[in-house]
């Protein structure tokens, strides 16, 4: 018996189309990793199988026919889990043990070692990093005895070294027990070695190339010296020093927990260091890894207006919405981007608050290849006007190709890559 079988399926929001697939098989035992450009349905056709969609949303009409287990995939609910892209809100308990109790499964040596979850158990989960969440919920997937595992963009939250490792056993587990896994996620070369098929939904566009050109580095707009933050009795970030300039993009590289996102909130001012120093001459401006949970305007202009506004900059908001390719979007709702016009809208709002210093957590996160050739375009456009950039990122290959220097955190210790 086929674990999924799809035909003809397409799924509408009102008059609107966002899916459709003329065929799809799955077979029991087999992985396969799904690909294609945002917005064209990889994360919808994970909710139909998983019978949240139209189960849970009423607003979606479903066309077709769609089987999973031999049934409808309401029927077999209990016998699919889906990790969705937003590990954080995904979990009941605090703590991983807790989680496996409240599913009824338990966690064996051999699945805690293969994930590497010695640095998970124990501890509480809303003090992890999305990709030790997201260990921990394939650890629970895996361990549930579920028949079919969706995962949703994984290697967003899973750092280079790991996701491959985390895909590769899942798909040996999956073999082992008759189980099958569907890997939405943009990495293909990444993660083609580790399934057994690959297919795209549709195909890509061709990434633009930045073109933009760049004065020298100007003067200094940050330096810290001997940084060290120390966070229940863990040492996270040890002696790190670094400086920006004017019209520089520098990114840090690092395993999932390795304290970059730390390092980018005492760089802004958001969490105090344990001992050392941040001296800034200039406004910064954080962007977090879901800029799109703080949008608090209905339309794009507003949004950049407002933040224009209430900083007391005079800059031309137009030019910025234009320069960064939000143009022909400004009249549309914040809520009703792509996730790579909403890394954008980040990047105008960035600009339209007068900061010269611009500090962005996992830009990368969810973009397709040509969403991230747009961002890299968008990161030379603000280099150009002047602002220093500096990115966290766990996608090593993005970083070099974007930054004009590529620093590594490792064990607390920042260093040139």
């Amino acid at each position: 018996m086929r674990t999924v079988e799809v035909r003809g399926l397409k799924v509408y929001v009102g008059d609107t189309r966002i899916l459709d697939v003329k065929d799809l098989e799955l077979e029991a035992g087999e992985t396969m990793l799904l690909y294609g450009p945002s917005g064209c349905g990889k994360s919808t056709l994970l909710k139909v199988l998983a019978g949240i969609i139209p189960g849970l949303y009423r607003a979606y009409d479903v066309e077709g026919y769609v089987s999973v287990l031999g049934s409808s995939p309401e029927e077999v609910r209990g016998h699919v889990f889906y990790v969705p892209q937003n590990v954080s809100a995904s979990f009941v308990g605090s703590t991983l043990e807790e989680e496996l109790e409240l599913c009824d499964c338990s966690l064996d040596d051999e699945l805690e070692g293969r994930l590497a979850l010695s640095d998970i158990v124990g501890r509480r989960l809303d003090e992890l990093s999305d990709g030790q969440r997201y260990r921990a919920l394939l650890a629970i997937a895996l361990s549930s005895g579920s028949r079919l595992v969706l995962l949703d963009e994984p290697t967003g939250h899973l750092d280079y070294w790991t996701a491959p490792m985390v895909v590769s056993l899942m798909a040996s587990l999956m073999k082992t027990h008759g189980s099958s896994a569907i890997v939405v996620d943009h990495r293909v070369s990444m993660l083609t070695g580790v399934v057994d098929r690959s297919r795209p939904l549709t195909d890509y566009g061709l990434p633009p190339d930045p073109i933009v050109l760049r004065p020298a580095p100007g003067r200094t707009l940050l330096r810290a010296e001997d940084l060290a933050v120390e966070l229940g009795g863990r040492m996270i970030l040890d002696g790190v020093g670094l400086e920006a300039k004017e019209g520089e993009v520098q990114a840090i590289i690092g395993r999932n927990g390795s304290g970059k996102t730390t390092l980018l909130r005492v760089l802004a001012g958001a969490l105090k260091p344990t001992s050392g120093k941040v001296e800034i001459t200039s406004r910064a401006f954080y962007v977090p890894q879901s800029p799109v949970y703080w949008f608090s305007e209905n339309t794009v202009r507003k949004e950049v207006e407002s933040v224009a506004r209430l900083s007391g900059s005079d800059v031309d908001v137009d030019s910025i919405l234009d320069s960064l390719d939000l143009g022909s979007i400004v009249d549309s709702s914040p809520y009703s981007l792509s996730i790579g016009e909403a890394r954008r809208l980040s990047l105008a709002i960035a600009l339209s608050s007068g900061s010269r210093l611009v500090l962005l957590d996992e830009p990368v996160l969810g973009l397709d290849p040509p969403s991230e050739g747009e961002l890299r375009v968008a990161l030379e456009e603000l280099a150009s006007r002047g602002a220093a950039v500096i990115l966290a990122t766990h996608n090593p290959e993005f970083a070099s190709r974007t930054a004009d220097e590529v620093l590594s955190l490792e064990g607390g210790v920042l260093c040139r890559s």
